[in-house]
């Protein structure tokens, strides 16, 4: 039979990824199925240049609109939980462009903003109504500064219906996905802070989504947004029921 010092490792390993599997569960950064608007669950919606943008709750989605504001408007905040890069985490969101008219090639009316806890490995996200693109920052050349990268860019309907979008972030990579399709892979960013209009690219695990330039609008449908961490707590419990059904085989083969 196994001593209890032999067993008491396993049980031990067992019991702390059961702890982790509870303490590590998803985290609700925002519900519109709460009926209140992001400033009641700790977001800060703000907006700049003149006029003014809207957002109204309907059937448990947020209605945003920034047709009506001549700069940006949206909402940040600084993640509750730090955004490990590298450990990984994912974001997972619903969302429909109802509308979405752009001046630039390098800019839209609605995007998401993820900085990491190191704010060198970052990405913005741009919505189109026909597509889903990353954005880089290119330092050199004719055209230099913040672009859209045409090397991560995904022609998808992102009006047709409400969709699910999730971000997974692991080893200071990224992917995109809606269901069961990838839209963009690629590695983390690092965008430079150049003024007040780049200064959420300081703050480190901030979060945005909305509308950021004056070159975009749109009028967006936005669920639930949640961040859960890698590994995921459902593959946990099977890990900690691995190790205690080895406890039990080594007793049962002594």
């Amino acid at each position: 039979m196994t001593s209890l010092r032999t067993a008491r490792p396993l049980i031990a390993a067992a019991a702390s990824l059961l702890f982790f599997a509870h303490a590590a569960s998803a985290t609700t950064l925002y519900d519109p199925g709460l009926n209140t608007l992001p400033s009641a669950q700790g977001w800060t919606t703000a907006g700049s240049g003149t006029g003014s943008g809207s957002q109204t709750l309907a059937g448990g989605v947020l209605v945003f609109d920034s047709t009506g504001i001549s700069d940006a408007y949206g909402n940040g905040r600084v993640s509750p939980v730090p955004l490990d890069t590298h450990t990984g985490f994912r974001l997972s969101w619903d969302m429909r462009l109802r509308s979405e008219v752009h001046t630039s090639d390098n800019r839209a009316g609605f995007s998401v903003l993820m900085q990491g806890a190191d704010q060198t490995k970052s990405l913005e996200l741009g919505f189109w109504a026909d597509s889903v693109w990353a954005l880089k920052y290119d330092s050199g050349g004719a055209d230099s500064g913040y672009l859209r990268d045409t090397t991560a860019t995904a022609s998808f309907d992102t009006t047709a219906a409400m969709r699910p979008y999730t971000l997974t972030v692991l080893n200071d990579q990224f992917s995109l996905s809606s269901g069961s399709a990838t839209l963009l892979t690629g590695v983390l960013r690092d965008y430079p802070t150049l003024g007040s209009s780049t200064l959420p690219y300081s703050v480190a695990s901030f979060l945005f989504f909305g509308d950021n330039s004056s070159r975009g609008v749109s009028v967006t449908d936005f669920g639930s947004l949640t961040l859960a961490p890698i590994p995921e707590p459902g593959t946990v419990p099977l890990l900690a029921a691995g190790l205690i059904g080895l406890v039990w085989w080594r007793r049962r083969a002594r």
